[in-house]
């Protein structure tokens, strides 16, 4: 989709180029209807949608684009019983109809369409590997490993302990915290679990997956080297001492170059996007008509 509409933003080009000026009786004109309590938010995208939809229907979008087609045809096939019409004549009747100008889901589409184009990028802008380079080094965090806690758990289980469990968890977390015992020591006064060791190394997200966010939010929060919880889970209470906490590693290029290169695109995307409509607002005087 991208490819066939480059053509969109000869305009916006142009414009950035700064080898045309507009003047009053150059701009192309467009109409943006809002509610009379519109907010100015609501406003301002409104008179966005109004330019992309009148740059679409300057392009014929509304009578080429294949999905529009379908759609107008399917509408026809309710509104025109004449089973003996073709599909182009249901399709010319239902642009007679004016339904292209009205129907929700060419609207839809127009502007999606429209937005798609907006951040087409040229080949001339395709990054090279200086920019994907440049682009790991500006935003690490974006690609680098999750960073692993390590941790000593105390687990207790609640089918075992029964009403007690609460009350052994307080004395256990009192134990803990005035005793200087090994992570070996610290884990024998409470319960065996499946996968459960004295010592854990894990990431946020495998522990939400194993425990639960309770728990993986809890061991997020806690302060290093302290005895804390007890954590609830639904395998029972847990008493956890965070004993470090790694940062994320970062990937060489060569191991995630495709990655980068999407989330760079992505970027660059926007950028093109917010350009290009800001070329496209210059280029158009825009009426705002406020209906009840």
């Amino acid at each position: 989709m991208l490819r066939y509409s480059a053509q969109f933003f000869l305009i916006g080009s142009v414009l950035l180029a700064g080898s045309l000026v507009w003047s009053e009786s150059t701009k192309r004109e467009a109409v943006a209807r809002v509610s009379t309590d519109a907010s100015a938010g609501e406003v301002a995208r409104a008179v966005d949608e109004a330019i992309l939809l009148a740059e679409a229907r300057r392009y014929g979008w509304h009578q080429t684009d294949p999905v529009v087609f379908q759609h107008l045809v399917r509408n026809m096939d309710f509104v025109d019983q004449d089973e003996s019409a073709g599909p182009m004549v249901s399709f010319q009747r239902a642009l007679d109809l004016g339904m292209d100008k009205t129907d929700p889901v060419v609207r839809s589409r127009l502007l999606h369409r429209a937005r798609q184009s907006l951040m087409f990028v040229p080949e001339d802008r395709e990054p090279t590997t200086e920019d994907l380079e440049a682009h790991l080094q500006r935003y690490p965090e974006r690609f680098s490993t999750s960073p692993r806690l390590r941790f000593v758990h105390v687990f207790l289980n609640k089918e075992r302990r029964g009403d007690q469990l609460y009350a052994d968890a307080q004395r256990i977390l009192g134990d803990l915290r005035r005793a200087a015992l090994s992570p070996a020591e610290a884990h024998k006064l409470g319960d065996p679990l499946l996968g459960a060791r004295a010592v854990e190394t894990a990431t946020i997200a495998q522990l939400d997956a194993k425990y639960g966010p309770s728990f993986a939010e809890g061991i997020e929060r806690a302060k290093l080297d302290q005895w804390f919880g007890p954590l609830t889970t639904v395998y029972g209470l847990h008493l956890v001492r965070v004993i470090s906490r790694g940062t994320g590693e970062p990937l060489p290029l060569q191991e995630i170059r495709n990655q980068v290169r999407a989330d760079l695109i992505r970027d660059l995307r926007e950028e093109l996007g917010r350009e290009r409509l800001a070329a496209l607002r210059a280029a158009y005087d825009v009426r705002v008509e406020k209906v009840p």
